[in-house]
């Protein structure tokens, strides 16, 4: 193999893996986790490398958009990250603050993008927020939210959605994408019209448009 395909096969190789290194402490510091593009954290301290609410710097490499959630289960104040080195996240008012975070490939990074689900209608209680593509949950498995040490899911709970920009948000009756669906590419602020309101076990989210 000549130098020349080497050297593309290593472009290509570097430019389709990307991700973000987090730090316990600014100035990239401290305990350190690399978590890929894909990745969904529901809860930092899960991954026995630093606890909840004790990260405070970030690398994101090019291509990606890191998502940095106060609480656990992607379901509260959100701070959006895209390619470059955060030295201090007290500059971004989000020092010590991240119980949750995603990690994905996008052109852009920024709320609109993602996939919000609300427990009530009208876009009222946020429940989780799901990146633009190639994302799926059992709605019922995870640390969704934490509050005085009671685990709230988001099973049987999900009443309205606002659909990122270039989503497609499918919803199913039951665990692991079974029973009944109904599929959406635009926002919905009230499910009870489509016979749907509190019922979604799990939920697929895929990229283009879809027919509602």
């Amino acid at each position: 193999m000549n130098k020349t395909l080497l050297a593309v096969l290593a472009l290509v190789s570097a430019s389709s893996h990307a991700g973000v290194t987090l730090y316990e402490h600014s100035y990239f510091s401290g305990s350190a986790k690399y978590v890929t593009d894909g990745e969904m954290i529901d809860e930092v301290k899960k991954q026995n490398v630093f606890d909840n609410d004790a990260l405070s710097s970030i690398k994101v490499e090019a291509g990606s958009c890191v998502v940095l959630f106060q609480n656990a289960g992607y379901s509260s104040t959100a701070k959006y990250f895209s390619a470059g080195e955060y030295s201090d996240l007290a500059q971004y008012g989000f020092d010590n603050q991240t119980t949750s975070l995603q990690v994905f490939k996008h052109h852009r990074c920024d709320s609109e993008i993602m996939n919000h689900f609300y427990g009530d209608r009208d876009y009222q209680a946020l429940s989780f927020t799901l990146p633009p593509s190639g994302f799926h949950r059992d709605l019922g498995q995870g640390n969704w939210n934490t509050v005085k040490n009671r685990v709230y899911h988001a099973n049987d709970y999900i009443s309205s959605v606002k659909v990122g920009v270039g989503s497609c948000v499918t919803m199913y009756e039951h665990n692991h994408f079974q029973g009944r669906s109904i599929k959406f590419g635009t926002n919905v602020s009230d499910l009870v019209p489509r016979n749907f309101n509190d019922i979604a076990s799990s939920v697929l989210v895929t990229e283009g448009s879809c027919s509602n």
